[in-house]
């Protein structure tokens, strides 16, 4: 039986953002996010511990950095995770409100995550 390692409960995303390590730069949709990290699903996973900068289509732009912490294939592509870090404190205010605001849409639709 896999161990669940997650700190923060999960919520059921459809963001965008842009992921970068300085060579090259996705756009994907974030499928879920908690405080401490979002799981995306790409075509072709960055190696894990690669850091990234990510911008994140919220209510106003968040910038910071992440960590690849893990990658499974998926389909025909994979799903990666990735850990926030280096949030300034307005980012983490704003990617709170954005989270927020996707617990609250699915409690009103009466589905539970």
């Amino acid at each position: 039986m896999r161990r669940e390692r997650r700190k923060y409960a999960r919520v059921n995303t459809v963001l965008y953002a842009t992921f970068s390590d300085g060579t090259r730069k996705i756009r994907e949709v974030i499928r879920n996010a908690s405080a401490g990290g979002m799981m995306i699903e790409t075509e072709e996973p960055w190696k894990i511990g690669t850091i990234l900068d990510l911008i994140i289509d919220a209510r106003s732009s968040i910038k910071g950095q992440g960590k690849v912490v893990w990658t499974a294939k998926y389909g025909e592509g994979y799903r990666m995770g990735i850990e926030l870090k280096n949030l300034s404190l307005d980012a983490a205010t704003v990617w709170a409100d954005a989270l927020m605001s996707f617990t609250d849409l699915w409690t009103k639709a009466g589905t539970d995550n």
